[in-house]
């Protein structure tokens, strides 16, 4: 496998993986789970970072609202809304 492939290989995995990523938030911010609140626990390393990556991908779509420790970089929290439009019939598009 050439580098050139090997490349576009590696940019479609990262793709696949943030379609999955936002398919899941996607399915948290749908109007079946409305007014909940979720916890997700020990987003610590890495993990953040993955998901901060994959909702920035996606542009304005997304508000990420992360609180850092200055003194050691942890992640503390990390607030996600969506943006949702409603046109003139109160219909909402996401």
């Amino acid at each position: 496998m050439e580098d050139n492939d090997s490349e576009l290989v590696l940019n479609r995995l990262k793709i696949a993986s943030y379609e999955l990523i936002k398919n899941l938030f996607d399915s948290i911010f749908s109007s079946k789970y409305n007014d909940y609140t979720f916890y997700i626990h020990n987003l610590g390393g890495f993990d953040y970072i993955f998901i901060l990556s994959a909702l920035s991908y996606y542009n304005n779509e997304y508000l990420l609202v992360p609180l850092i420790k200055e003194d050691n970089n942890l992640l503390v929290s990390l607030k996600i809304s969506k943006f949702v439009e409603v046109n003139n019939t109160g219909e909402k598009r996401s």
